[in-house]
């Protein structure tokens, strides 16, 4: 477990004074002889480490070993790992979660001239590309641990945009007219047990839990039912599994099950149970940060 303590960043002053980095599961690796990707969440830092989905994005690529994935907030032209620039990075990787990151991925863009960088975008807000266009070179329709290897991979190997854009779930500006949603049909990704995470996340230093994917409720309103389509419900046995390794590894102080609708998913009961179970060993906290009022019993 590593925890960073804001007397050892390489880059004091670019961060606001109040913020204190207490991190763990920090990834490290030697700079030379890797791709270098910049991950980048356009918003503030406890926003940034509060998103599951930046934590598996990070998990994933790092996983390889010729690829060092770095952290960036709209708050630093510097990474959380090594103190790095943007410009000294292979790839750029936006994440675009809501609307307005449209506007701090561009002034990130013009500010650090990222002009002759290759770009990615991906996320939710990523799911109608032709905006995008005239600012990055790439963007990644779907779920990430689907097809975003490949992308990465080609972008790796310098393969033409052509070929790139006959990826499923990869939009190349420069070749594409359309682009097919990528996301895996049954919900049993990787799930990282050993997390980054931090005290200043919204939840605390939290596991965080992705119970399902999708919604059964078809609100009109909500973006959500159609971008994280069909459904998909994560086995039990997996969590069971991530929850058990994660306390006893980890030591989070919370357990955030992450849904669109917790009281859908259909071993709750089940999950609730062995949960409790395992808080007669260590207390920790249970956030449920999305649940219907008509569905609780």
């Amino acid at each position: 477990m590593i925890w960073l303590k804001p007397d050892i960043l390489p880059w004091e002053g670019e961060l606001p004074p109040n913020l204190m980095l207490d991190e763990k599961f920090i990834v490290r690796k030697k700079v030379r002889g890797r791709f270098r990707i910049a991950l980048v969440y356009p918003s503030t830092y406890k926003v940034a480490i509060s998103n599951l989905g930046l934590r598996i994005i990070y998990h994933l690529l790092n996983l390889e070993d010729q690829i060092y994935c770095e952290r960036f907030t709209a708050e630093s032209g510097r990474s959380l790992e090594t103190g790095s620039r943007l410009k000294e990075f292979d790839l750029i990787m936006f994440c675009y979660q809501y609307e307005p990151d449209l506007l701090e991925i561009a002034r990130l863009i013009t500010e650090f001239n990222l002009f002759d960088k290759p770009k990615l975008v991906g996320g939710p807000c990523a799911c109608n590309p032709f905006p995008l266009k005239k600012l990055v070179d790439y963007v990644y329709i779907g779920e990430a641990e689907s097809k975003l290897m490949n992308l990465i991979e080609g972008v790796m190997e310098g393969r033409r945009p052509e070929e790139l854009a006959s990826l499923e779930g990869v939009f190349v500006s420069s070749a594409s007219e359309a682009a097919v949603r990528a996301y895996p049909k049954k919900l049993n990704t990787p799930l990282p047990a050993c997390q980054v995470s931090s005290r200043l996340s919204i939840f605390g230093d939290a596991l965080l839990l992705d119970v399902s994917r999708g919604c059964r409720w078809g609100c009109l309103f909500c973006l959500g039912r159609r971008i994280y389509a069909p459904y998909r419900e994560r086995d039990l046995s997996q969590l069971a599994e991530v929850i058990e390794k994660g306390m006893m590894k980890g030591g989070y102080e919370a357990i955030a099950l992450i849904s669109s609708d917790l009281c859908s998913y259909s071993r709750l009961e089940e999950l609730l149970e062995l949960v409790e179970d395992l808080r007669k060993a260590k207390e920790f906290r249970l956030i449920a940060p999305s649940l219907r009022a008509d569905a609780l019993n």
